[in-house]
């Protein structure tokens, strides 16, 4: 019986000693970076004028983690948060969807990326009182019919897109017989989507049209009349800051907010509009830190797979490309960039879009390999391949006959890629062509 008693002793202690270290746990976000002397602070670093990257420090800027500097609206309040518990800041450059994540993690310590605190992302972040309030609206092209728009209904039947997994997906719904579209995964490839004619407009707030329009002159943002706009959801208006779940630096952070008036703010934001890079300088840097780009060790000479007599046979059967008679491989072109010191064409886009045949012929070769990613290979009467690389995955054996404009893959994304992309080259007698002279319409590089 003592033994039993004892046994019950020691368990009840144990588990008294796990709570306690819990509860420990949960009140020490705030002494832990003070003892690091760092708050990691979590966001995009190209959701201007919220936030953005630049290249050169400047009098507003704070490092990033991985290289170079962040500046813009969130930059200014993490600089706030880390003056008030006496830190440096350190900003970690992250995907929209990882940041959460990264926040439950403990890779990041806040999350100040103009976040809303949605009921759904309440469920695993705690979030501070607000720190910017907006007003919504949908950017377009200033020689659009919608650029005259008063209303929602002004917008029925239009192609609205949104970020990805953000909470604007819902407001676009209260347009009348709209297409809610959603691939786009940052604000770059919405502006070149609405620039390019591939969506008639998208939807954010009002702070972030301003910074569109200043930096791109063929745009412009609209709002609408009183009642005739977007409903919505006091969560959905405001953006707050996200802190870990029953983190103690959620008090602290509003005690920093509430000595920020709202004159002092909407100053804030005017200065992150007219600081922000124009748009050029601002495409460039997000090419050169997150495509492949200049890496010339990437980009490797092909060598041509030998093809049998049967291939060669059955090829002969088959029409010879030529000039301006092949796809493109995407069905829908989204970005596109031009590798340096090659003629292949990187193309940006969502992630498991199709990737399709440019021309009839035959699959010679598929496989992985360190420089090439998962890749495919398609040979075409004339002595012409194609090579689609950097693939999520590969839909078709080789030998296998296929037709012009055929699904043969998934487009897939680099480790170190912004979004998924996949390159595209076409050789003739093994030497490297320019894609433009075999492909049907021109294309718009970025």
């Amino acid at each position: 019986m003592k033994r039993i008693i004892s046994i019950i002793l020691l368990l009840s202690l144990a588990l008294c000693l796990v709570s306690c270290g819990k509860k420990q746990e949960e009140e020490s976000d705030m002494a832990a970076v003070k003892k690091a002397g760092v708050v990691r602070v979590g966001m995009e670093c190209d959701y201007a004028p919220f936030n953005w990257m630049v290249t050169d420090p400047t009098d507003t800027s704070e490092k990033i983690q991985s290289g170079g500097y962040a500046d813009g609206y969130d930059v200014y309040f993490s600089r706030m948060v880390a003056e008030a518990l006496g830190v440096e800041v350190e900003v970690v450059k992250l995907e929209w969807e990882g940041l959460t994540l990264a926040l439950e993690a403990g890779t990041i310590d806040l999350i100040i990326a103009g976040m809303s605190p949605t009921p759904e992302r309440k469920v695993t972040v705690d979030f501070t009182d607000p720190y910017y309030i907006g007003e919504k609206c949908i950017i377009v092209r200033k020689d659009s019919k919608y650029a005259s728009a008063k209303s929602l209904e002004d917008f029925s039947g239009a192609l609205i897109t949104h970020q990805h997994n953000n909470a604007f997906g819902e407001l676009i719904d209260q347009i009348p017989d709209v297409t809610n579209d959603d691939r786009y995964s940052d604000t770059p490839r919405m502006v070149v989507a609405v620039e390019s004619g591939e969506v008639d407009g998208f939807v954010d707030e009002v702070s972030v049209g301003m910074s569109v329009a200043n930096s791109n002159p063929d745009l412009m943002y609209v709002v609408f009349e009183p009642g005739k706009g977007f409903v919505v959801d006091e969560s959905d208006a405001v953006n707050a800051i996200g802190c870990r779940k029953g983190s103690d630096l959620v008090e602290f952070i509003n005690g920093v907010l509430a000595k920020v008036s709202e004159d002092e703010r909407l100053k804030l934001m005017e200065k992150a509009v007219i600081n922000q890079p124009n748009n050029s300088d601002d495409d460039q840097a997000d090419i050169e830190e997150t495509s492949v780009l200049g890496k010339d060790d990437l980009i490797v000479p092909l060598k041509a797979p030998e093809l049998s007599k049967a291939v060669m046979e059955n090829l002969n059967t088959m029409t010879t490309p030529e000039e301006n008679s092949m796809y493109w491989p995407l069905n829908k072109l989204l970005i596109a960039v031009k590798v340096q010191n090659s003629k292949a064409v990187d193309f940006i886009s969502s992630p498991g879009m199709d990737v399709i045949a440019s021309y009839e012929g035959i699959v010679v070769e598929t496989g992985n390999d360190d420089e090439e990613g998962i890749y495919l290979v398609i040979a075409h009467n004339g002595g012409i391949m194609t090579v689609y690389s950097h693939l999520k995955e590969v839909d078709v054996a080789p030998g296998t006959s296929v037709a012009k404009g055929d699904v043969v893959g998934k487009i897939g994304a680099m480790v170190d890629a912004v979004g998924a992309h996949m390159y595209f080259r076409v050789f003739v007698d093994g030497k490297e062509v320019d894609p433009d002279t075999y492909c049907k319409g021109k294309i718009a590089y970025e």
